[in-house]
């Protein structure tokens, strides 16, 4: 399975709002259900990630 990442940045305000996409790329069915099966549990993941990077980001500039 093939999979799309996609981020967008925005101006907000003082800051920047990033929005992180990520979807399979023509996926069978199958596909489909599995990445729709485990999106939420490797979500959990990204967004820890994102959370720690917004805090050390915070820290350095």
């Amino acid at each position: 399975m093939i999979l799309v990442a996609t981020v967008f940045l925005e101006s907000a305000g003082t800051g920047t709002l990033m929005t992180f996409t990520w979807e399979p790329l023509n996926p069978t069915p199958e596909e489909a259900a599995a990445f729709s099966a485990a999106v939420d549990k490797v979500g959990g993941g990204w967004g820890g990630g994102f959370e720690q990077l917004a805090t050390y980001l915070d820290t350095v500039l």
